[in-house]
Protein backbone atom coordinates (compact mmCIF):
# COMPACT_ATOMS: atom_id res chain seq x y z
CA UNK A 1 0.00 0.00 0.00
CA UNK A 2 1.08 3.66 -0.76
CA UNK A 3 0.65 6.77 1.64
CA UNK A 4 -0.09 10.16 0.04
CA UNK A 5 -1.67 13.36 -0.22
CA UNK A 6 -3.76 14.24 -3.00
CA UNK A 7 -4.12 18.48 -3.30
CA UNK A 8 -7.51 19.65 -5.11
CA UNK A 9 -8.90 22.67 -5.16
CA UNK A 10 -12.56 23.39 -4.70
CA UNK A 11 -13.58 27.27 -6.07
CA UNK A 12 -10.88 29.29 -4.95
CA UNK A 13 -9.64 27.32 -1.63
CA UNK A 14 -7.00 24.55 -1.95
CA UNK A 15 -7.64 21.41 0.12
CA UNK A 16 -5.38 18.44 0.91
CA UNK A 17 -6.73 14.54 1.56
CA UNK A 18 -4.87 11.75 2.20
CA UNK A 19 -5.18 9.20 0.63
CA UNK A 20 -4.29 5.31 0.33
CA UNK A 21 -3.39 2.99 -3.20
CA UNK A 22 -3.06 -0.68 -3.98
CA UNK A 23 -0.17 -0.72 -6.99
CA UNK A 24 0.25 -3.38 -9.57
CA UNK A 25 -3.20 -4.88 -9.13
CA UNK A 26 -4.85 -6.75 -12.19
CA UNK A 27 -7.99 -4.18 -11.96
CA UNK A 28 -8.59 -1.35 -10.10
CA UNK A 29 -10.34 -1.70 -6.79
CA UNK A 30 -13.55 0.05 -5.23
CA UNK A 31 -12.57 3.66 -3.02
CA UNK A 32 -13.74 4.85 -0.14
CA UNK A 33 -14.46 8.55 0.75
CA UNK A 34 -14.11 8.91 4.58
CA UNK A 35 -15.18 12.28 5.80
CA UNK A 36 -13.83 12.95 9.55
CA UNK A 37 -14.68 14.06 12.86
CA UNK A 38 -15.31 18.20 13.63
CA UNK A 39 -11.61 17.83 14.42
CA UNK A 40 -10.17 17.24 10.55
CA UNK A 41 -7.38 15.31 9.57
CA UNK A 42 -6.16 13.78 12.47
CA UNK A 43 -5.25 10.44 13.66
CA UNK A 44 -8.37 8.78 14.33
CA UNK A 45 -8.95 9.98 10.48
CA UNK A 46 -6.00 8.27 9.26
CA UNK A 47 -6.25 5.26 11.23
CA UNK A 48 -9.30 4.57 9.81
CA UNK A 49 -8.16 4.82 6.28
CA UNK A 50 -5.31 2.64 6.91
CA UNK A 51 -8.07 -0.01 8.17
CA UNK A 52 -10.37 0.89 4.88
CA UNK A 53 -7.07 0.20 2.77
CA UNK A 54 -6.48 -2.85 4.29
CA UNK A 55 -10.12 -4.63 3.27
CA UNK A 56 -8.83 -3.92 -0.28
CA UNK A 57 -10.34 -0.71 -1.44
CA UNK A 58 -8.18 2.64 -1.93
CA UNK A 59 -9.10 4.98 1.05
CA UNK A 60 -9.05 8.90 0.88
CA UNK A 61 -10.22 10.84 4.04
CA UNK A 62 -11.54 14.27 2.09
CA UNK A 63 -10.55 17.68 3.62
CA UNK A 64 -13.89 19.47 3.87
CA UNK A 65 -12.09 22.40 5.96
CA UNK A 66 -9.03 23.46 3.88
CA UNK A 67 -5.06 22.88 3.83
CA UNK A 68 -5.66 19.33 5.29
CA UNK A 69 -5.88 21.03 8.74
CA UNK A 70 -7.11 19.59 12.40
CA UNK A 71 -8.16 21.16 15.00
CA UNK A 72 -6.59 21.72 18.28
CA UNK A 73 -9.16 21.56 20.53
CA UNK A 74 -12.68 21.53 20.72
CA UNK A 75 -13.27 25.37 20.56
CA UNK A 76 -11.14 25.59 17.25
CA UNK A 77 -13.88 22.18 16.00
CA UNK A 78 -16.35 24.15 16.13
CA UNK A 79 -15.06 27.10 14.47
CA UNK A 80 -14.84 24.29 11.84
CA UNK A 81 -17.67 22.81 11.25
CA UNK A 82 -19.71 25.92 12.18
CA UNK A 83 -20.24 27.67 8.56
CA UNK A 84 -20.51 24.49 6.97
CA UNK A 85 -23.34 23.13 9.26
CA UNK A 86 -25.24 26.09 8.68
CA UNK A 87 -24.67 26.16 4.64
CA UNK A 88 -25.42 23.05 2.97
CA UNK A 89 -24.81 24.15 0.33
CA UNK A 90 -21.33 24.80 0.27
CA UNK A 91 -20.56 22.02 2.16
CA UNK A 92 -22.15 19.81 -0.45
CA UNK A 93 -19.45 21.71 -2.62
CA UNK A 94 -16.84 21.01 -0.44
CA UNK A 95 -17.77 16.90 -0.38
CA UNK A 96 -18.44 17.01 -4.14
CA UNK A 97 -15.32 18.66 -4.48
CA UNK A 98 -13.45 16.06 -2.93
CA UNK A 99 -15.43 13.27 -4.90
CA UNK A 100 -14.05 14.66 -7.95
CA UNK A 101 -10.94 14.66 -6.79
CA UNK A 102 -11.06 10.94 -5.66
CA UNK A 103 -12.83 10.11 -8.87
CA UNK A 104 -9.67 11.68 -10.84
CA UNK A 105 -7.35 9.42 -9.36
CA UNK A 106 -5.56 6.72 -11.69
CA UNK A 107 -5.94 4.10 -8.70
CA UNK A 108 -9.69 4.15 -8.40
CA UNK A 109 -12.33 2.89 -10.18
CA UNK A 110 -14.43 5.56 -10.87
CA UNK A 111 -18.06 3.78 -11.01
CA UNK A 112 -17.31 2.17 -7.71
CA UNK A 113 -16.97 4.82 -4.77
CA UNK A 114 -18.59 4.67 -1.75
CA UNK A 115 -18.25 7.27 1.18
CA UNK A 116 -18.33 7.10 5.31
CA UNK A 117 -18.59 9.49 7.76
CA UNK A 118 -18.19 9.89 11.40
CA UNK A 119 -19.54 12.84 13.55
CA UNK A 120 -19.97 15.64 11.38
CA UNK A 121 -18.71 13.25 8.67
CA UNK A 122 -21.63 11.12 9.17
CA UNK A 123 -23.27 14.36 8.28
CA UNK A 124 -21.22 15.83 5.15
CA UNK A 125 -21.79 11.96 3.44
CA UNK A 126 -25.37 12.37 3.52
CA UNK A 127 -25.35 15.62 2.00
CA UNK A 128 -23.33 14.03 -0.65
CA UNK A 129 -26.16 11.67 -1.03
CA UNK A 130 -28.51 14.01 -1.05
CA UNK A 131 -26.56 16.04 -3.95
CA UNK A 132 -27.88 13.53 -6.06
CA UNK A 133 -23.67 12.33 -6.60
CA UNK A 134 -22.86 9.22 -8.06
CA UNK A 135 -21.48 7.42 -5.10
CA UNK A 136 -22.98 3.77 -4.40
CA UNK A 137 -23.60 4.06 -1.01
CA UNK A 138 -22.55 5.75 2.14
CA UNK A 139 -22.29 5.04 5.95
CA UNK A 140 -22.79 7.32 8.69
CA UNK A 141 -21.35 6.44 12.48
CA UNK A 142 -22.60 8.43 14.69
CA UNK A 143 -23.42 11.08 12.29
CA UNK A 144 -25.66 14.49 13.51
CA UNK A 145 -28.76 13.71 11.60
CA UNK A 146 -30.70 16.96 12.10
CA UNK A 147 -30.29 20.85 11.40
CA UNK A 148 -29.96 21.92 15.09
CA UNK A 149 -26.42 21.81 16.63
CA UNK A 150 -25.84 24.08 20.33
CA UNK A 151 -26.79 27.20 18.86
CA UNK A 152 -26.23 26.70 14.91
CA UNK A 153 -29.52 26.70 12.88
CA UNK A 154 -29.46 25.24 9.30
CA UNK A 155 -32.10 25.08 6.50
CA UNK A 156 -32.62 22.04 4.52
CA UNK A 157 -31.48 22.70 1.08
CA UNK A 158 -33.55 20.80 -2.31
CA UNK A 159 -32.45 16.96 -2.84
CA UNK A 160 -31.33 16.18 -6.53
CA UNK A 161 -33.72 13.96 -8.49
CA UNK A 162 -33.83 9.94 -9.27
CA UNK A 163 -31.03 9.45 -6.10
CA UNK A 164 -29.12 6.14 -6.76
CA UNK A 165 -27.09 5.65 -3.76
CA UNK A 166 -27.86 3.45 -1.17
CA UNK A 167 -27.66 4.56 2.87
CA UNK A 168 -26.69 3.30 6.18
CA UNK A 169 -27.29 4.82 9.70
CA UNK A 170 -25.27 3.80 12.27
CA UNK A 171 -26.57 5.63 15.79
CA UNK A 172 -26.05 4.89 19.35
CA UNK A 173 -29.54 5.17 21.29
CA UNK A 174 -27.99 7.74 23.90
CA UNK A 175 -25.98 10.03 21.36
CA UNK A 176 -27.11 13.67 23.32
CA UNK A 177 -26.87 14.88 19.35
CA UNK A 178 -29.39 13.47 17.62
CA UNK A 179 -33.69 13.98 18.54
CA UNK A 180 -36.25 11.50 18.44
CA UNK A 181 -37.32 14.44 16.14
CA UNK A 182 -34.27 14.12 13.59
CA UNK A 183 -34.93 10.47 13.63
CA UNK A 184 -38.57 10.48 12.07
CA UNK A 185 -37.51 13.44 10.10
CA UNK A 186 -35.09 11.43 8.51
CA UNK A 187 -37.03 8.57 8.09
CA UNK A 188 -39.68 10.45 6.40
CA UNK A 189 -36.86 11.81 4.00
CA UNK A 190 -35.42 8.51 2.92
CA UNK A 191 -39.11 7.01 2.37
CA UNK A 192 -40.10 10.15 0.05
CA UNK A 193 -37.04 9.59 -2.01
CA UNK A 194 -37.53 6.06 -2.28
CA UNK A 195 -33.67 4.98 -2.04
CA UNK A 196 -32.26 1.93 -0.39
CA UNK A 197 -31.68 2.34 3.21
CA UNK A 198 -31.10 1.24 6.85
CA UNK A 199 -31.05 2.11 9.88
CA UNK A 200 -29.53 0.59 13.23
CA UNK A 201 -30.07 1.67 16.47
CA UNK A 202 -27.43 0.37 19.04
CA UNK A 203 -29.29 0.31 22.68
CA UNK A 204 -27.43 1.46 25.44
CA UNK A 205 -24.80 3.48 23.17
CA UNK A 206 -23.53 6.79 23.13
CA UNK A 207 -22.06 9.28 20.72
CA UNK A 208 -18.59 8.69 19.37
CA UNK A 209 -19.13 5.01 19.95
CA UNK A 210 -16.03 4.32 17.68
CA UNK A 211 -13.52 6.41 19.02
CA UNK A 212 -11.23 4.98 21.63
CA UNK A 213 -10.41 8.43 22.94
CA UNK A 214 -14.01 9.06 23.77
CA UNK A 215 -14.25 9.19 27.66
CA UNK A 216 -17.17 11.95 28.23
CA UNK A 217 -19.67 9.86 29.36
CA UNK A 218 -21.71 13.11 31.31
CA UNK A 219 -21.48 14.72 28.01
CA UNK A 220 -22.63 11.56 25.98
CA UNK A 221 -19.20 10.93 24.42
CA UNK A 222 -18.10 7.40 25.26
CA UNK A 223 -16.10 4.42 23.33
CA UNK A 224 -17.79 1.60 22.80
CA UNK A 225 -15.42 -1.24 21.47
CA UNK A 226 -18.20 -4.02 21.18
CA UNK A 227 -20.29 -1.75 19.02
CA UNK A 228 -17.05 -0.13 17.16
CA UNK A 229 -16.40 -4.03 16.10
CA UNK A 230 -19.99 -4.65 15.08
CA UNK A 231 -20.81 -1.85 12.94
CA UNK A 232 -17.75 -2.16 11.72
CA UNK A 233 -18.78 -5.62 10.36
CA UNK A 234 -22.17 -4.05 9.19
CA UNK A 235 -19.77 -1.40 7.18
CA UNK A 236 -18.26 -4.48 5.54
CA UNK A 237 -21.26 -6.05 4.54
CA UNK A 238 -23.37 -3.15 3.16
CA UNK A 239 -20.37 -2.42 0.73
CA UNK A 240 -20.06 -5.92 -0.29
CA UNK A 241 -23.49 -5.32 -1.48
CA UNK A 242 -23.11 -2.26 -3.09
CA UNK A 243 -19.93 -2.59 -4.69
CA UNK A 244 -21.35 -6.72 -5.43
CA UNK A 245 -18.51 -8.43 -3.79
CA UNK A 246 -15.86 -6.18 -6.02
CA UNK A 247 -12.61 -5.89 -4.45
Amino acid sequence: MQESNLEYTVGNQSFKGFLITHEGLAKKPPAILIVPTWKGMDSFAINKARQVAKLGYTAFVADVFGNGKSAADEKEAFNFISPLFVDRKLLRERIQGSFEALKKSPFVDPDLIGAIGYCFGGLTVLELLRSGSPVKGVVSFHGVLGYHLADLAATPIPNAENIKASALILHGDEDPLVTEEDLLNLKNEFRKLHIDWQLIIYGGTAHSFTNPDAHDPENGMLYNPEVDKRSWSEMRLFFMNVFRGNV
